[in-house]
Order: structure tokens, then sequence, then C-alpha cells
């Protein structure tokens, strides 16, 4: 299965959706681009998900949205594509239920690096 290709319209509308909940314009795309790519990711594998939940606490999640990989039982009636909105669902193959992820709270591998590198 190929990858599908980046959709730049949607990290624009995602990155003018967010830049209200982040510190600059700059941290939305920087985000927004991140989301997207793991979007492209989890439509082919499981990847891993780092993102800061509502209450503060940081999540690492083994995520997809490949239909291959997710049960038949669990796999959604209506195919819906993420299109720019603010929540990236996906479906977190450790707890066997779909979940999602604010985009404004992604963490980026940067920021990962950051936090783990002193």
């Amino acid at each position: 299965m190929r990858a599908p290709k980046i959709n730049r319209s949607a990290v624009v509308r995602t990155a003018n959706r967010i830049k209200w909940q982040v510190e600059s314009v700059s941290v939305a795309f920087k985000k927004a681009w991140e989301t997207e790519k793991k979007r492209m990711k989890m439509s082919v594998s499981v990847i891993q998900v780092v993102f800061l939940k509502k209450d503060g606490t940081i999540a690492f999640r083994h995520a997809t949205r490949n239909p291959e990989l997710i049960p038949v039982e669990k796999q959604p009636k209506k195919v819906s594509e993420y299109l720019g909105g603010t929540a990236l669902p996906y479906f977190d193959v450790d707890k066997g239920e779909w979940r999602s992820f604010c985009v404004s709270g992604i963490i980026t591998s940067d920021e990962v690096d950051q936090m783990f590198v002193k």
C-alpha cells in the first residue's frame, strides 16, 4: 500500500484553526505539518504518537488508521478523512479503541528531543 501525499491545504487549514491555541503561527504550522505526517504514516502502519492530554499529562500511544490493522468489528462504518480539523482520530492498538488527540497538543520530534536531552 502506497502512502498518501501530504495534503498541503489541510495543513494550512489546521494551522489557521489552532494558531490561537499555541504560542505563534510558526508553532501552529509546525504542529499542523507534524500531524499531517503522522496521519500519512498511520494510514499504512502503526506508529508511536506523543501528545499532551487535556489534563496536562504526556501520552505515548501506538496508533494506526490502516483498515488492515484494525479489527473488523472496530472499523468505522463510514470512511471519514481528516481534512484539517483540530482533532485527529486514530485507533489505539494497545487499548483496542478509537481515540483522538488535539492537534495543538501534539509533541513534535524536536520537542521530544528537548524533553529528554539535558
